[in-house]
């Protein structure tokens, strides 16, 4: 009798030999670890992480899994739990082919060197692993960073962008892709990438594993599709009061009634850390985090989707069912009290709750900025007056420097260029401090004085914007005098008599740039709000739109007197003399953010436009020109100081170390 297709794929999918240890059986036997991989040493146990025996298990010939997909928090236990004692168990046991990408190049060469081989001594199967051997052309093979060739199979290492390159004529079994969210949506020449490889797998597709993992960002999200493919497991803990299986929730709902991880706060707003408790959306009982060990060990995955096909499973894994020794609901309560502190919604840090700690990725929002709330931050302090007895007295600290920012308007002989000076504090937050427009292209009075950009041209705004502006003494509210450290100009009209101005203040006076303004901006990661041109060094080109993003968050913070201002608040002095009228605010209300979508309605991109083209928004440019400026002039000081990706507040230290 002739086997069918399909019973010859059965006969094919079992086992030649019954495995000693499940892949966690394995780890719990054999694996130590050290000071160098982990804060707990000795013998590896998952008593701590029980979340995450189930889903290395998949790994097993036994297990039906074929792709698996983990959306998770971060820094929950995955790397060495699931990527590195998976590797460890296939080499020893069940060994094949296995491609392992991360983000990049150098993390996977981190997990190699810095995670890999100390698993592979700690297991005592080195001498599983060919050694080290140089072939011709110097080029290493048998154990390296980026390759180990081991009886029955190789490890191939790289970065998500060397998917098909890695992949390419090799018959791989096993896949970890971790940091899934950082992999390319499409291959320019090859197409989509996840289909791309279910191809590369096709000759093992009886036997093979794949593990995409990552920490969601933004939608749409790599790894949340891949969560939504598979049957989207939950995880399910019994309650120590009443004993039902129920699921961590934060900050929850249920009927009008608080249920999850909840908080109290004390009379200036701060979390009062012995309150942190979850109430039980089952029976409505209080418990505290002390109980979450023994309710992680008995705790069970369950299903709550159908998947997409046999063979697809999905788990979800946010923060809250961290390890006892990982960050914890107190932790995550004070995270989100300073989110709402002070009755602001801080959206980049919510964004990144959403992502880092709940494990679910954002969706960006549409954005408008009013101008009759923006004016309601005027304060009691003069045009032209640094406030910094204002600054204190508002909790915001010291006024570290001053910065001034120009936009190009008009035409080459009838120019009106608009500046406007801003102050920066300690916390962040930023005082107005005077605006203005030098020339008069605009005005219907056909007597007027003209002013021009030509550089030696009689009545140039240069000479005017340099003299009166950017090299005059600014009184602060104590009576000391203040200069402009950086002034910017934006060099996208006039750039040749731009240029012809700053390159006279090497240091003092820089250009700035927006980058393609007429493209939206796509969702990348750990972008960069600026670079430096290549055609000159003292020439900025911006993110305009990530930079707006910043400054649309600051414009929509609230503050109430008396209170200590939220970090990044924007304060104006009183209007006097035809400025920070209401007329100067709806600059701000010119421009609106709107959202790209793609054919499946997912936001993949935004940029911020004009509701008219004539509209003037000049003042909501120099704003963002301003920050641009504080954030170059910022990685400056750093960078002489030898600091690496420091922070304001390092630049505040270094700053009030010079002045004292």
């Amino acid at each position: 009798m002739k086997l069918t297709d399909h019973q010859i794929d059965l006969i094919r999918s079992i086992p030649s030999k019954r495995l000693e240890y499940l892949p966690h059986e394995y780890a719990e036997k054999f694996r130590k670890l050290t000071s160098d991989v982990s804060t707990i040493q000795g013998r590896f146990k998952y008593d701590h992480t029980p979340y995450l025996t189930e889903i290395v298990d998949c790994l097993s010939p036994y297990n039906p899994a074929k792709v698996i997909g983990v959306m998770k928090g971060s820094q929950i236990g995955f790397t060495e739990g699931v990527l590195v004692n998976g590797i460890l168990w296939i080499i020893a046991n069940n060994p094949g082919n296995v491609l392992m990408l991360s983000a990049n190049d150098d993390l996977s060469k981190e997990v190699v060197e810095g995670r890999l081989d100390q698993g592979i001594a700690s297991c005592g199967i080195q001498h599983l692993i060919r050694p080290n051997t140089i072939r011709k052309r110097n080029q290493r093979t048998g154990d390296t960073s980026r390759y180990k060739e081991f009886a029955g199979g190789r490890l191939f290492a790289g970065g998500l962008n060397s998917t098909d390159k890695l992949s390419r004529q090799r018959s791989i079994k096993y896949g970890f892709f971790d940091d899934w969210e950082a992999a390319p949506i499409a291959d320019k020449e090859q197409g989509d990438i996840f289909s791309l490889l279910q191809k590369r797998f096709s000759t093992a597709k009886n036997a093979m594993k794949q593990f995409f993992i990552s920490t969601p960002e933004l939608k749409p999200s790599n790894i949340e599709k891949v969560y939504l493919m598979g049957d989207q497991r939950h995880w399910f803990v019994p309650c120590p009061k009443c004993g039902d299986y129920i699921e961590y929730l934060w900050h929850d709902n249920k009927n009008g009634k608080k249920v999850g991880i909840t908080f109290e706060k004390d009379n200036e707003g701060n979390v009062i850390d012995e309150s942190v408790a979850y109430i039980c959306q089952s029976c409505g009982q209080t418990f505290t985090e002390r109980h979450k060990y023994d309710m992680n060990i008995n705790g069970i995955w369950k299903p709550t989707a159908k998947p997409i096909r046999s063979g697809y499973q999905s788990y979800y894994v946010p923060n809250l069912l961290a390890a006892p020794f990982m960050y914890g609901w107190t932790d995550f309560a004070h995270e989100w009290n300073d989110i709402y502190k002070d009755g602001t919604e801080k959206k980049s840090k919510l964004k990144v709750f959403f992502n880092q700690t709940l494990g679910l990725p954002w969706e960006e929002r549409k954005e408008e900025i009013k101008a009759g709330r923006l004016s309601k931050n005027c304060r009691n302090y003069d045009i032209g007056t640094v406030p910094n007895a204002l600054s204190k007295q508002d909790g915001n600290g010291m006024i570290i420097l001053l910065t001034c920012a120009c936009d190009l308007n008009g035409t080459i002989d009838d120019a009106r260029l608009d500046w406007e000076v801003w102050a920066h504090c300690e916390t962040g937050s930023m005082y107005a401090i005077e605006h203005g427009s030098i020339g008069t292209y605009g005005q219907k009075n056909e007597d007027r004085e003209k002013y021009t950009y030509r550089n030696e041209a009689k009545d140039n705004v240069w000479v005017y914007l340099y003299n009166e502006i950017i090299s005059k003494d600014y009184l602060t509210d104590e009576n000391q005098n203040m200069r402009i450290m950086m002034t910017g100009v934006d060099t996208g009209y006039y750039t040749h008599f731009a240029y012809g101005f700053i390159d006279q203040y090497p240091g003092m006076i820089v250009g700035v740039k927006g980058r393609q303004e007429d493209k939206f901006q796509k969702y990348s990661k750990d972008l960069p709000t600026y670079k430096v041109a290549r055609e000159r060094s003292n020439l900025y080109i911006l993110e305009v739109d990530i930079i707006k993003d910043e400054a649309a968050e600051m414009i929509n913070l609230r503050w109430t007197d008396g209170n200590v201002q939220p970090s990044g608040f924007l304060n104006f002095p009183n209007p006097s003399k035809g400025k920070y009228t209401l007329k100067y605010f709806e600059q701000y209300e010119n421009e609106n953010k709107v959202l790209e979508q793609n054919d499946y309605g997912d936001t993949i991109g935004w940029k911020w436009v004009r509701k008219h083209t004539s509209a003037p928004n000049h003042y909501w440019d120099t704003l963002v020109y301003n920050l641009a400026i504080r954030n170059i002039l910022t990685s400056k000081i750093l960078n002489e100081f030898d600091i690496k990706r420091g922070t304001w507040a390092d630049f505040v230290g270094i700053i009030k170390k010079l002045i004292q």
